[in-house]
């Protein structure tokens, strides 16, 4: 989960600064930024489609999605292809995306 691996990045960190491998002065945003990008490719979702009944995040880490567009599209069970179509409809409108 976003939760376990933030700890094993912190853990780490903290190791590297106890090893002297690294300055703990210099452990700030940018670098806990730069060892999420070389775990995870700088993957962010531009878009998120759920398709459950609740609002949920499942596993999607909080710095993958941060600038992502959710759109919510009930059960995949009653999801028709008029209603998929809708939703890419949505999602090309839109101008400037800031996560919602």
């Amino acid at each position: 989960s976003g939760r376990d691996e933030m700890v094993h990045i912190a853990r780490s960190m903290c190791e590297a600064a106890q090893a002297e491998q690294i300055d703990a002065r210099n452990i700030d945003e940018a670098a806990v930024e730069r060892l999420l990008a070389e775990a995870h490719s700088s993957l962010e979702l531009a878009l998120v489609l759920q398709f459950c009944d609740e609002s949920l995040l499942g596993s999607l880490p909080p710095w993958q999605i941060r600038n992502s567009h959710f759109i919510h599209l009930g059960s995949l069970r009653r999801l028709t292809p008029a209603r998929l179509h809708s939703a890419l409809l949505e999602f090309d409108s839109l101008h400037q995306r800031h996560g919602t």
